[in-house]
């Protein structure tokens, strides 16, 4: 997931002009305003990417029946990794289906739980709670694949 930081660097913008952007604040300069939105929209295609590669992963491993667990749909880089997801399937001639998709409303590791077998997480700590539901159930390692987007230490 971007950050601001990362929105700051690529804009070439204090951390407060990326803000004032964020927050539709009138006192920006247009230039300063097309940068950061600029920036933004580079940052979330790359969402949209490493969606889309972690899908043609599993995809090019054989998996058919591709799960996403996504966060809140209302924040853009959630939507855009959902575009990534569903591209994906698409090129390979497979359509979205409802029941593989998993709207949680945090990064926790227990939200990982819902979903145990061939996902996409959002996160890895999504991942974590997905592998331990997993293992759980019984599932062998091999019959599981967990490519995510994002990596923390606690997945290291």
């Amino acid at each position: 997931m971007a950050a601001v930081s990362d929105v700051v660097r690529l804009a070439g913008v204090s951390t407060a002009t990326a803000s004032r952007v964020l927050n539709n604040h009138p006192s920006v300069r247009a230039d300063a305003c097309a940068r950061v939105e600029a920036a933004m929209a580079t940052l979330n295609c790359r969402v949209t990417m490493a969606a889309q590669d972690a899908v043609l992963y599993l995809l090019a491993k054989g998996h058919r029946r591709i799960a996403l667990i996504n966060s809140d749909e209302r924040y853009l880089y959630a939507q855009q990794r959902r575009v990534g997801y569903r591209d994906a399937l698409r090129s390979a001639g497979l359509k979205e289906q409802a029941e593989h998709i998993q709207i949680v409303g945090g990064i926790d590791p227990e939200l990982g739980e819902l979903v145990a077998r061939r996902l996409l997480a959002v996160t890895d700590t999504l991942a974590v709670g997905a592998i331990k539901a997993a293992l759980q159930a019984g599932l062998m390692p091999e019959s599981i694949t967990l490519p995510h987007t994002h990596v923390s230490r606690q997945s290291a």
